[in-house]
């Protein structure tokens, strides 16, 4: 069964509404009437030899579940979400209820006892032949706030629960139960099913419904007569359901009733003085109202647990590369910068010439970059993606809400996303793995090593917090978009895996390998969750060129080998050129200088033609490896300058 989406619930609710408050119900063909017909023809070919219950059960499957599923079935049509308000308005009575009740109150306005009773005799079951005008009322009323549930709000429920064809089940069992819900000789067995399960479908939004009346109203007397009062009515839905709309329009509804020749004694439902005309207006009010509250909450409910799409998105997040702002800021030519703002191998994987074949041809996943990644990690419970920025924007979204322990400082798209996604995040500055455990929240999140602090945990830290987690339910997430250099401190090969089924690991080829161009990065996590951050995602996701230079970087395993060595020496050299600065940190690929003054050395650099990264919030710079000698000695000579600058 199509579901619309939750945030198109609501509209498609105030389009039905609508759609009923302008049109009503249909003089002439409705389908009901066609409904009724068939389950006509098929209770007669049933109900022989004094029914049954599981015959009844059968008469109520055949007539319903048929129609349903059809209406399932059409709405994953192209243009089928069009019927979902449709098939709402067809279930929903409230016009036609408020016709009704408006044309008793005017017979009973213009003194017309005789039309009144006639017209009330359209509403209700009992006999009407005798009653007074208090007694027209009374029934008046019990059927508006009886019916308001069953012509409004429990096909409302239903929509909310499943769509237009939740509204539909609602209203077809609510038709079946009128027809066969008697318990007389004819349908005391073969009508119990249809009773019975219009029970069940009624039940919270009797008690929805019950709950609203009582807000309209005199909130306290309609909760004391719903819980006093209810418990004594015959039928389990419209006990509630009258005892609260009597108890807040303080009227009493209830008492002795006429059905079919026969006096009931009923009990009093409600407390206060009988009903008069002008209660009728009241009763229609208090379903109006209650409308008018059921909609408005659709639409809070479903704001408030998906606002990141219901508000504007926020402003994209500041990154480093941004070389190009940088030579129009400070009116220095492109090709004069020296470029540290990312922490990117400057040294990338030298790549070859590639087979034209890669760009006409469609990405296929049988290319070999699975299995050169499976090699390379030593995991295949993995999904290529097109940079691993892919798997911070995605994830979030596609695991349950949840209170997050957040690392910080973090790589900022991190925080944003999954607060975007609706969880609520925690963020520890500076936290260990002992104090992130202790705040006791489902899911921890971070990225090691650190970006942009440097800072890094070891593999056996972060196998052991994650076998913690796991004991409560909770998820590790790591970003390891920067561990290439040190892949004795990573975990992504026991990501998703038995040995760590709750660890969920980012890699990307963007840094150690200096291949952010190619945007390509991997999701290491258990199956069914990389089946489902492929199907969000979508086909093709990563480049036919792409894939091919992924592939052949993740086999070189000299390159790999030797570019280790390599960034380790200019690691070195870098913390020593920084060290006169200030006590920072640092791996192969980046260093990180805490400065009171981060903002005044930004520019100092900037304005001489070096680009850092500015952390204005922290505050600090990060420093990535210059390319070539000339831009470690423009680098060295900009430090000596400052220093000699600053006292």
């Amino acid at each position: 069964m199509h579901i619309p989406s939750p945030i198109l619930l609501p509209l498609f609710a105030m389009a039905g509404a609508t759609l009923d408050r302008l049109l009503g119900e249909p003089k002439r063909w409705h389908p009901l009437v066609g409904f009724g017909w068939l389950a006509g023809r098929i209770e007669g070919r049933l109900n022989v030899g004094g029914g049954s219950r599981l015959l009844g059960l059968l008469a109520w499957s055949l007539a319903v579940l048929p129609l349903v599923v059809l209406a399932g079935w059409l709405c994953t049509l192209p243009f089928g979400w069009l019927l979902h308000p449709l098939l709402l308005c067809f279930a929903l009575g409230g016009r036609a209820l408020e016709e009704h009740g408006e044309r008793v109150a005017a017979d009973l306005n213009a003194g017309d006892l005789v039309a009144a009773r006639e017209h009330v005799g359209w509403m209700v079951s009992r006999d009407t032949s005798a009653l007074n005008e208090e007694g027209v009322a009374k029934a008046t009323v019990e059927s508006l706030l009886e019916n308001g549930n069953d012509a409004v709000f429990g096909a409302l429920f239903w929509f909310f629960l499943l769509g237009g064809p939740g509204a539909l089940l609602f209203r077809l069992a609510n038709t079946l139960d009128a027809m066969w819900g008697y318990r007389n000789e004819r349908f005391l067995r073969f009508g119990a099913a249809a009773a019975r399960l219009d029970d069940a479908f009624n039940y919270l939004p009797a008690r929805l419904t019950a709950f609203s009346y009582a807000l309209f109203g005199n909130t306290r007397r309609s909760l004391a007569c719903w819980r006093a009062q209810a418990p004594h009515w015959d039928s389990p839905n419209a006990g509630p359901v009258m005892a609260a709309g009597a108890g807040s329009l303080q009227i009493s509804l209830g008492g002795p009733a006429v059905y079919h020749g026969h006096l009931e004694v009923r009990p009093t439902l409600g407390e206060g003085r009988a009903p008069q005309s002008q209660d009728i207006q009241r009763a229609l009010a208090l379903v109006r109202r209650s409308l008018r509250l059921w909609l408005a909450s659709a639409f809070v409910l479903v704001c408030s647990s998906r606002w990141p799409r219901c508000l504007p998105e926020p402003p994209m997040l500041e990154h480093g590369g941004r070389l190009r702002l940088a030579a129009e800021q400070w009116g220095i030519p492109l090709a004069d910068w020296v470029d540290l703002s990312t922490g990117i191998n400057p040294e990338a994987w030298p790549v070859p010439p590639l087979p034209a074949d890669c760009w006409r041809r469609l990405p296929e996943e049988n290319d070999g970059l699975e299995s050169a990644a499976a090699a390379y990690y030593g995991n295949a419970n993995l999904l290529a993606l097109p940079g691993s920025q892919a798997a911070i924007q995605w994830l979030p979204a596609l695991l349950p809400r949840a209170a997050v322990a957040c690392l910080t400082p973090i790589y900022a798209e991190h925080p944003q996303a999954w607060e975007r996604a609706g969880h609520k995040l925690r963020r520890l500055q500076g936290a260990t793995f002992a104090r992130a455990l202790a705040a006791a929240t489902p899911n921890i999140l971070l990225c090691n090593p650190n970006n942009p602090t440097a800072r890094a945990f070891s593999r056996e830290e972060l196998l052991d917090a994650a076998a913690q987690l796991n004991k409560r339910g909770g998820m590790l997430v790591v970003d390891e978009a920067f561990g290439d250099a040190d892949p004795d401190n990573c975990v992504a090969d026991v990501a998703g895996t038995e040995a760590a089924p709750n660890l969920i690991v980012l890699r990307s080829l963007g840094k150690f390998f200096g291949l952010a161009g190619a945007r390509v990065g991997f999701l290491f996590a258990q199956p069914e969750l990389l089946a489902r951050m492929a199907e969000a995602i979508g086909p093709w996701a990563v480049s036919n060129p792409s894939r091919a230079v992924a592939t052949a970087a993740l086999a070189d395993r000299l390159w790999q080998t030797a570019t280790r060595r390599t960034l380790a020496a200019a690691s070195a050299r870098l913390a020593a050129l920084l060290a006169p600065l200030g006590e920072g940190g640092g791996n192969a690929l980046f260093h990180w200088l805490p400065c009171a003054e981060a903002t005044a050395l930004h520019d100092f650099l900037a304005l001489r033609g070096i680009l850092v990264r500015l952390f204005s919030d922290i505050p600090g710079l990060r420093f990535g490896l210059p390319g070539n000698e000339t831009e470690w000695q423009r680098l060295a000579a900009a430090i000596e300058e400052w220093k000699t600058k600053t006292p």
